[in-house]
Parts: structure tokens; sequence; C-alpha cells
């Protein structure tokens, strides 16, 4: 009798057992319940069912069942793990850590306890020192190599990025085809900007699992970032043959095709990338980005992407908080990515060096990857600085809160890295957007940007979502480097002929720009042209924009196409072989205009159609030199024409320039600081007017 029960038990588990791996749950669970019912000490039915009642997202059923056999302490890890993702998917952190350490307590080689531990950890940041706890448990179960390693990831997520590397090499040595070790080993390397070394982690990792895409486009990052741009985009696109439906692979392809010059392709990939996953607002923020520089799009088609940018990822959340300062110091923030070696902080520092600090108090939130010298300098110059890397939205919002900042500074628009999102929870009374970005940010809770009367003309209100605060005398003030080099006389005077030259980004040099300046190499029939951008490391990339001029009927002998040097004084030394610089259109330069302004070079500009393709017309205005601000194509090629054939205004002009910089508010901090100021606090004392009845004295 005894016999034919536990055979009729046994039968019952072996069918809900195999009803559930088909599918058929409620088969599955009536037979395991018949069989727990008939044998409570059947443990493997009871893992069974919790299983089953997790896959079903049942996590209370699954709780109600398992709770009793741990209390009952059990001694089956798989009880303890099952319990620990059903209390994970009530969200009760606490539990399921306790649940997931008692996995380990029973079996101390249970990898998916370990994992599961490590990723419930990240949850509890904050309250429970996910570090801590993994070194712990990795050293009291030595045996449990997915221990160790996620004790290396939690490393990584707190930018213990060295510690990180080496826990991650101690687990590949102890197992040496570990290629989840290896890919994120390999993503610690890319976050100390090792690209080399890990691009050859990626590489073996591919050799071991040639089938896994996110490999495959984590090499290609690698690639990009070592300015193999063509090998980049063969990699994501490889990784999209393995799997069309790579969200990841799309956006970093569109990334790639960007730095390659291939802007409509580019937008393609993003917009693919965004039919998969219409939440990803970093994707959708490169999209925006990317149509600034495309010639096809017209200022009211980049202005509705960012509109809607807005209103999907970051609509208003809160109302405006209530004005805090009574009359005291205004306390400013800026919000950036960039407070390092950056065009950014090129021209952030010559505000924050001059500015009125009886009037301001000045707060950084930095969410940079990597720390240098500069930021060093620019964390000097604050009253207080938080460094939001890794910072969720609402935690920095409260950071910026407490420090009581009135007005709030988006630096960075939708570039890389930006956090346009935090805006959204209002952490400032005023918020404005300057500097990093050309272009509306569509974000509604941003009040107004700053610029000037030529990026932002009488009528260009209609593609904004902010006020436009129109500073004076330009909205840029540049601080050259201490080691630039000394400027020299034109080279055409020695040569003979002269040599235009761009250090733009390739992504600015389109099909359309390159037509042009071969219109005007053929009517300067000795000139040559000097091309220089980091893409140009990349021999593929060399070949095409070679060929571009070659079929234009440029001889390739004139065009010299020449990487970015790493050294900024290499770099600014390279204008001193350059006469006359050729800015890009529709999207023009900033830096490189005022770089090569301030190593004497005169810089012949297309004033556009859009915000981005008024940056050099304001540049060049600021210093007087709006001569060399063309209104139409035809304009801008006489332009570079007369200049080429007049070596004696070259030259005056070289001898001239660092005098002119100087002399205008685009050298002169304190003017600028005082314009700067002025206008920002007189616009939030408006806007501070409009929402209170009891104003205190300015």
């Amino acid at each position: 009798m005894a016999g034919r029960i536990v055979d009729e038990i046994e039968k019952l588990v072996e069918a809900g057992t195999s009803a559930c791996l088909r599918g058929d749950f409620p088969a599955g669970e009536a037979s395991l319940r018949a069989a727990i019912a008939g044998n409570p000490n059947r443990i493997d039915a009871v893992v069974n069912l919790g299983i089953a009642l997790n896959t079903q997202k049942r996590a209370i059923e699954a709780i109600d069942l398992l709770e009793p056999y741990a209390k009952r302490k059990t001694p089956v890890a798989a009880i303890y793990l099952n319990l620990g993702n059903a209390k994970a998917t009530r969200a009760d952190t606490d539990g399921a850590i306790s649940s997931y350490i008692d996995a380990l307590a029973c079996d101390a080689s249970n990898a998916e306890a370990a994992t599961n531990l490590g990723i419930v950890l990240q949850t509890a940041a904050g309250r429970i020192d996910a570090v801590a706890t993994l070194e712990r448990l990795s050293m009291a179960y030595p045996s449990n190599v997915e221990l160790r390693r996620e004790y290396g990831a939690a490393l990584a997520r707190v930018r213990r990025l060295q510690e990180a590397e080496r826990v991650f090499r101690e687990v590949l040595e102890r197992v040496p085809t570990h290629t989840r070790a290896g890919y994120e080993l390999g993503g610690t390397l890319c976050d100390l900007n090792r690209w080399a070394d890990a691009e050859a982690v990626f590489s073996t990792c591919i050799r071991l699992e040639p089938e896994r895409p996110e490999l495959y486009q984590a090499r290609g990052v690698t690639r990009s970032h070592l300015n193999r741009f063509a090998e980049s985009i063969f990699d994501q696109e490889h990784a999209l043959r393995l799997n069309p439906a790579y969200s990841q692979a799309w956006l970093s392809l569109g990334a790639a095709m960007m730095h390659a010059g291939r802007i409509d392709d580019a937008c393609d990939a993003y917009r693919k990338c965004l039919v998969l996953d219409p939440r990803k607002n970093d994707v959708h923020g490169n999209l925006c980005f990317a149509l600034s520089y495309l010639p096809s799009a017209t200022q009211s088609d980049i202005f509705e992407e960012h509109r809607r940018w807005g209103a999907a990822h970051a609509p208003s959340s809160r109302p405006r908080p209530n004005f805090r300062n009574n009359g005291a110091r205004i306390n400013i923030g800026f919000v950036s990515p960039d407070l390092r070696t950056h065009s950014v902080a090129y021209f952030l520092l010559p505000l924050l060096q001059n500015i009125d600090r009886e009037k301001v108090g000045i707060f950084c939130y930095a969410d940079n990857v990597y720390q240098d010298a500069t930021t060093d300098r620019i964390r000097q110059l604050c009253d207080g600085w938080h460094d939001i890397w890794g910072v969720a939205d609402a935690r920095a919002a409260k950071m910026i809160e407490t420090d009581k900042v009135d007005i709030l500074i988006d630096l960075a628009g939708h570039t890389s890295r930006n956090r346009l999102g935090l805006f959204s929870f209002r952490p400032a009374p005023f918020q404005m957007t300057w500097l990093g970005y050309p272009e509306t940010t569509g974000v509604p809770d941003i009040d107004a940007r700053i610029s000037d009367g030529i990026v932002s003309p009488p009528g260009s209100e209609q593609y904004l979502v902010e006020r436009n605060l129109v500073l004076p005398d330009g909205f840029h003030c540049y601080e050259a480097p201490p080691d630039a080099p000394p400027v020299v006389e034109p080279p055409a005077i020695d040569r003979g002929y002269v040599r235009f030259g761009s250090f733009n980004n390739l992504a600015k040099i389109n099909p359309q720009v390159v037509r042009v300046w071969c219109d005007i190499l053929r009517k300067v029939p000795k000139a040559q042209l000097t091309l220089k951008t980091r893409q140009l490391a990349d021999s593929a990339i060399r070949d095409k924009y070679r060929s571009m001029f070659e079929a234009a009927g440029i001889d390739p002998a004139r065009i010299e196409l020449a990487e970015a040097q790493e050294s900024t004084t290499e770099h600014l030394n390279r204008y001193s072989d350059i006469d006359i610089a050729l800015d890009p259109f529709p999207y023009n330069g900033t830096t490189t205009t005022v770089e090569a302004l301030w190593m004497g070079i005169p810089v012949v500009a297309l004033q556009g159609d859009r915000f981005s393709a008024r940056v050099s017309a304001s540049l060049l205005s600021q210093m007087g030199l709006d001569r060399l601000v063309a209104g139409k194509v035809s304009e801008y090629v006489a332009c570079a024409v007369n200049l080429a054939r007049d070596v004696e205004l070259l030259a005056k002009l070289r001898k001239t320039m660092r005098a002119r910089v100087a002399n205008s508010t685009l050298g002169n901090g304190a003017e600028f600081a005082k314009n700067w100021t002025d206008a920002v606090l007189n616009a939030y004392w408006d806007v501070r007017n409009m929402h209170e009845t009891t104003i205190p004295p300015r």
C-alpha cells in the first residue's frame, strides 16, 4: 500500500514537472500540489512548483508556498533561491538578500544565487553596502566564482575601477572561458579609458562565443574610440545580423555612422533603435543632435524633433518651487558631463574666474566619467561641488534643492551624457541652458536659453521651447591655453600659395561642403587644403574623402588628410601651417573657430538657416570681423577666393588677431562676466516678479 502511494506521488511529480516545462502551468500546478499534499516533504515538488509560480509572476503564492520550508531551515538551496526570486519580484529587497545568502549557505557554489544577489544588491544602494556584502560573502565562499565576479561588478559600479579590474582578472585566471567576466572586464577597461586593452578582451570573448551580439557591439564601441570607424561599423552590423532587434547595437551603429560623416545613415539607425525601444531618451537625443548636421533638415524639422523629445522624456513632473532667496547672493548651479579638459570648460572658466562673487554663489554638478587638472581648477572656483556620475536624477535633484540653488544651468543640451532629465524634477525655481548645444533642448521646464542676437535673431523664438535670453555682445568667452604657440607669418608668403584648412569634426563636412570647397580650390588653382580630425586616422574614411575631392576634379595631391594630435600645443601648432580656415555648414565650428582666430587665422563662415549655422557668425561678429561672414554660398566662395589673393591682408590679420580677441568680449573675461551676470540675474528677477506679489529689493 505504502509503495503504491509513493509510486503515485512520483508519477504526479514527474507529470507536474513535465507539464510546467512545456508551459502547461495549470496541469503542472495541479499535479505538483497533489504530490505535495500526499507528501509535504517532496522538496523537489515544492521547488518545481515555486519555479512555476515565479515564472507566472505569482510571487505572493510562491512566498506562501516556500516560506514555511525556509522557516524550518530546510537545507536545500533551491528553496531559498526561489524564495529570494519571489521576494525580489515583490520589491522586498532585504528579504531577497537574506534568502539568497541562505541559499549560498546551503550551496556555496550556487551561481544563480550569487548572480541574483548581485542584481538585487544594486537596488539596495544607499541602504546596504553592496561592495562590503559581496566582498564578505566571496571570502566566505571562495569556491563561488560568480560571487567573486559580482563583487567585481559592484566595485565597478562605485567607480573603484582598478580594484574591479583586479577581481575580474582573478575570475578569468580561475575560469579562462568565463565570457561574462571578460565582458565586464572589458567594460571596466573602457571606463578606465584603456580602449586597446578593452578591444583585446572583447576579441578573446568573441573567439569563445562568436554568436553573442553584445560582444561585437562592445568591441565596436572600443574601435570607435580607437578611431577605427569602418571596423566599428562592421562590428555593429554583425551584431545586428545576429540579433536585428538589438537596440544597443543600432545606437552604437548610429554613433559610428556619425563619426564617419554618414549623417543620413546615422539618423536611420537611431530611428530603427527608437522603433524597438521608444523609451531610449539618449537615442532620441542623438537623433535630435544629428538632425542639426543634416543639410536637408529644416529648422522646423529640428525644432519638432526636440519638442517631441521633451514631451516623451522630460515632461513637467513638478510645479515651479518657491523662490528661496530673500535678497542675498543668488546661487547658480551648473550641470555638465564636461567639467574637464573639454571645449565647454574652455568657455566656462573665464566666467567662473571673473564673476562677481558678492552677487552669486557657484555650484557645480559634474557627471564626468573622467576628471583631470581642469576639473580641479573648476572645483576650486566653486562654493559647492557634487559628482553625480551614476546618481539618479531624483537624488541629484535633492542635492540641488539642499544647496538652495536659485538658477540651474544645463551646459550640455543633447550632447553625450547630458542630464536634461534632471531638469524635469524642477530642483531650482529658474532653469536655463547655455554653451554646450546650439539648438533648443525641448525641455518644458527649462525657462531660458542664453544666446545672442545673431545665433537667435528676431523671429527665431518660434523654434524654441525656452525664452530667448539675448546677451549684448556674444555669448562665448574663451580662455586660450597658456602654452599656445606664438602666431607666425602666413606661410603663403614663403610658399607662394595659400593653404586652406578645417580642423572640424567630419560629421560637419558633408558632400555639399566638399563641393563648395572644391569650387574654391578650382578658383585658386595653386591652393591646397588640409583637413585634420580624429576620424581621418581611419584609412577607409581617408580614402572616402579623398575620392570625393578627386571625383570633383581636384588633384588628390592638393588635399592633406591628417589625424588629430593628442597634445593641445601640437594641435594649435598645426594652425601655423594654415593661411585661411574654412568653416563648415550647416553645423559651424565653435572651438575650432576660436582656436583658428587665436592662432591668427581668418575664418570664412556661411551664416545659415538654423541656430547651429550661425555660431561662427556670432564669434566673428564679437571681434568685428563681420566681413568674413557670408549670407549665401556664392559670397562664401568669393570671400575665401579674395582672401587667398590678398596675402598682405592675411599678414595684417595675422598680426592683429590676438589683440582683436583680447579687446572683445570673446577674450575679455571681466566684461563678458558682467554682461552675462547682469542678463541672467535680470531674467531671474523678471520671472520671480511674475510669480510673486511681494518682491524683495534688488
